[in-house]
């Protein structure tokens, strides 16, 4: 009896550690396409007032890829059932390649320091799209394309420095939407409240 005890105790304490480490990843990606988070900041630079409706646009496609990214890969439907790959393509594909887009027709508004950290971002958006195609599952997604979504999130906090609030909000996405989607509820909420901002 003393042994089932243990090995509960120990199943819940590894459980408990689980989540914290969760937590800690869930953190990290919550605030990938804010300009805020974990690295160094750069100081704003001078960009012109006609960039300012590709900042809006840009701000707004980054809310909404942010508010439609998986958490680890998966995400679930509304009976917290792990929804397959290819549903999650039909989630993920629009928002990002909306974003691709938007950097693609904004960039070129910009300075070049700016329009370096940008060009990172797109090519890492067009790469994750191509590997969301290929992935044969979510967690062979989340595997194939976390590196990537690092180096993009990181060149889109860059370029939201370099920009700053000179357009009278930053390019990166809101850092309190971060990445909630668990089924077609939600999504529909996250996008509603990614078009607001």
């Amino acid at each position: 009896m003393f042994a089932g005890y243990a090995v509960v105790l120990v199943l819940v304490a590894g459980g408990i550690a689980m989540l914290v480490v969760i937590a800690m990843v869930i953190g990290a990606i919550g605030n990938g396409l804010s300009h805020t988070g974990q690295r160094r900041h750069l100081k704003a630079i001078p960009i012109s007032t006609r960039a300012c409706p590709y900042v809006a646009l840009m701000h707004a496609a980054a809310n909404d890829f942010q508010a439609h990214e998986p958490l680890l890969g998966l995400m679930f439907d509304a009976n917290g059932r792990v929804l397959p790959i290819a549903k999650e393509r039909t989630i993920i594909e629009p928002p990002l390649a909306r974003f691709e887009f938007a950097i693609a027709i904004g960039k070129v508004h910009f300075p070049a320091a700016v329009r370096t950290q940008l060009a990172i971002t797109q090519d890492a958006a067009h790469e994750g799209r191509a590997r969301l195609v290929r992935a044969s599952d979510p967690m062979a997604l989340a595997t194939s394309t976390s590196a990537l979504l690092s180096k993009g999130q990181q060149a889109f906090g860059y370029a939201s420095d370099l920009v700053g609030a000179q357009c009278g909000h930053g390019l990166g996405a809101d850092s309190e939407l971060g990445s909630d989607v668990v089924g077609p509820t939600t999504t529909t909420r996250a996008t509603t409240t990614a078009s607001r901002s």
